[in-house]
């Protein structure tokens, strides 16, 4: 289908809010996608745009931007780029979260659970690992303390070293260039080959901060190999890259779902369906339900239906603790099906750059309205 993008910022506005209340839009990532059951489903309504550090409550709760929705920020909900500024911020953060948890690691079991409240609000990997005993915590601290030596103090810290450099560069040269992308390269490489290397199995494996650590640098160090392919020009280039990079992303979440909430037991997210999970946000079972959906069959009624008495039928030996559990599965792979749908929206717009002849320069300067609580949007509209 062919679009007319007018290049200009505005507010989400009204209409969109009701379209997004009565469900016929959806935000998935960094984009409004029409709803399933409305005309032309599927398709890119509008991009969207973080232009404030807050966001009106309205708006947010309107995009169900939900805490960990906000945490997968390692990607932008917009449709810009992170620039090389936020990048550095994010990984200095998390370098700064790591380092806080591996000085846990020497302290006694009830200081440790005292303290992971706090480091948790920056690390949200850390809410949703299983640490019910001691054996398990005091294995996840020892991944914390690998994790810290083999990746943030390698990997991590080169990385950081380059996205630094060119923040600071009014002008980059050809070898700055050269030096930064293989750097990014070979981090993403490494990233890509550890993360592989850790196939998800037991719910209570301790590898899962590690994965999902990795995970999370994987996303910061691509943005910056994107943001520096579209910086110097080669906007094809990120787009190839990008839309490879939701693929790679789109397989492992997929592959954690499985793991974590597998079809065979429940239906797999379907379980979210029974009312002990109410108070689970509606658009955080939408977007499981997405996750699963690679291999899922059956319609969605009836596997609901089915889930649920699957549910009942087994709570009596299930019980309160199976419950909060399964709460914290669904916010990891939130996590990670954010963060995944959010690399692909920028792969959207990746290649809608490349298709309308946008230059980076023209998108990046676009200017914020004056009203946009915290989101603004770029609407598509169908060429006549």
């Amino acid at each position: 289908m062919s679009y007319f993008v007018n290049p200009i910022l505005t507010e989400l506005r009204p209409e969109l809010l009701a379209r997004l209340k009565i469900g016929e839009l959806r935000r998935v990532g960094g984009v409004l996608r029409v709803a399933k059951g409305y005309s032309r489903a599927g398709s890119i309504a509008a991009h969207l745009r973080d232009v404030g550090d807050l966001v009106d409550p309205m708006v947010s709760a309107s995009l169900h931007l939900t805490q960990v929705a906000a945490a997968a920020s390692v990607v932008n909900l917009g449709v810009s780029v992170a620039g090389f500024a936020l990048v550095l911020h994010k990984m200095a953060k998390l370098q700064q979260s790591v380092n806080a948890l591996a000085e846990l690691t020497q302290r006694q079991h009830g200081e440790v659970m005292g303290a992971l409240d706090g480091i948790a609000s920056q690390l949200i990997e850390l809410r949703y690992v299983a640490f019910e005993s001691r054996e398990l915590l005091e294995a996840t601290l020892d991944e914390v303390r690998r994790v810290r030596r083999d990746l943030l103090d390698s990997y991590l810290a080169r990385v950081l070293t380059e996205v630094d450099l060119l923040r600071r560069a009014k002008q980059m040269t050809e070898h700055d260039t050269s030096r930064a992308l293989r750097t990014f390269g070979e981090a993403r490489r490494w990233l890509e080959q550890t993360i592989h290397a850790l196939p998800a199995r037991a719910r209570d494996d301790a590898h899962w901060f590690d994965r999902l650590l990795r995970f999370r640098v994987w996303c910061l160090t691509s943005l910056a190999e994107v943001q520096l392919l579209r910086r110097v020009g080669d906007d094809r280039g990120a787009a190839v890259l990008t839309r490879a990079l939701a693929s790679t992303g789109r397989g492992w979440a997929h592959g954690w779902s499985e793991a974590l909430l597998p079809s065979s037991e429940f239906h797999g997210a379907f379980r979210f369906a029974h009312s002990a999970f109410n108070g689970l946000d509606r658009e955080v079972y939408v977007r499981l339900v997405r996750l699963q959906e690679v291999s899922a069959r059956g319609t969605v009624d009836n596997r609901e239906v089915e889930a649920r008495m699957e549910v009942a039928r087994a709570m009596p030996r299930l019980g309160p603790p199976w419950i909060e559990r399964q709460r914290a599965l669904a916010g990891l792979l939130d996590f990670a099906e954010e963060a995944t749908a959010r690399i692909e929206s920028l792969a959207d717009e990746m290649e809608m750059c490349v298709d309308e002849r946008l230059s980076y320069a023209h998108w990046e300067a676009l200017a914020a309205p004056a009203k946009h609580g915290g989101i603004a949007v770029i609407e598509r509209e169908e060429r006549t």
